[in-house]
């Protein structure tokens, strides 16, 4: 009984941590959507921090994209505009709330 415990226990905390990953890579679309400008040319001061925290992701898209096809790096990128499509421009990071 307690072999069966530990497997439950230990394939759910499995399940948790590929739950964390998942969420992670999906993520970045919210993020770059609210805490990015989307003018061209603009700097943000969250732009440092975003790329630092998602460089895994952008790193492995990249690398598989380099070596095999730009699938990977143009499905990411896509995932990114739909998300900056998404949210109204009122909502990004230079409003007022945000500051």
């Amino acid at each position: 009984m307690a072999e069966k415990k530990k497997a439950r226990l230990l394939r759910a905390i499995s399940y948790f941590v590929l739950l964390l990953i998942v969420i992670y890579v999906l993520s970045i679309g919210p993020a770059y959507a609210f805490l990015l400008p989307r003018s061209a040319g603009v700097e943000s001061r969250n732009s440092d921090l975003l790329n630092s925290f998602y460089h895994p992701v952008w790193w492995s898209f990249t690398k598989v994209s380099h070596e095999v096809t730009n699938l990977p790096y143009f499905l990411l990128v896509s995932y990114i505009r739909v998300w900056h499509s998404m949210v109204p421009e009122s909502l990004t990071y230079s409003d007022p709330i945000w500051d």
